[in-house]
């Protein structure tokens, strides 16, 4: 079962998540937008568990969707501070902790990958690497990083 360690929280929140450590939300090179990875959490309440173990499929592509969620958050951001706008996702990079035995990755990253398509269309078709890790950030079920496309000036 997905838990949370804030339970109360709902499916809203008002600003993207801040960084977790040392590092940046999001870096512009070129016409390139590089997202930091982005878990399963809104604010401080962090969807946590491990696919094959406490969690289902299921339970792993809805973490999947608010990590993608927490993405276009931080590029919205960006694009509202610099005035820019997303041509493509180029690829995207789906982290999940799961058992040795579990083997779909793929299905739980489509959760992160349907969001996108739903939300951005075309533009959210995209490239992507789904792997199993034995731990993630504050217990985290998943965590994504992503590459996008800017239109240039």
């Amino acid at each position: 079962m997905l838990t949370t360690q804030c339970s109360q929280q709902g499916d809203t929140k008002s600003k993207p998540n801040r960084p977790g450590g040392l590092y940046c939300s999001y870096v512009k090179m070129g016409d390139q937008l590089y997202i930091s990875g982005q878990t399963s959490r809104i604010d401080d309440c962090v969807m946590q568990g491990r696919l094959g173990d406490t969690l289902t499929i299921d339970d792993g592509k809805k973490a999947a969707q608010l990590c993608a969620r927490n993405v276009l958050d931080q590029v919205d951001q960006f694009c509202y501070d610099n005035a820019a706008e997303i041509k493509a996702t180029i690829k995207l990079q789906v982290f999940m902790q799961a058992t040795e035995s579990f083997t779909d990755h793929a299905k739980v990253a489509d959760g992160a990958s349907e969001y996108l398509q739903e939300k951005l269309g075309e533009q959210g078709r995209h490239c992507r690497t789904a792997v199993g890790v034995a731990s993630l950030p504050r217990g985290a079920a998943v965590e994504i990083d992503a590459i996008f496309e800017l239109i240039s000036d």
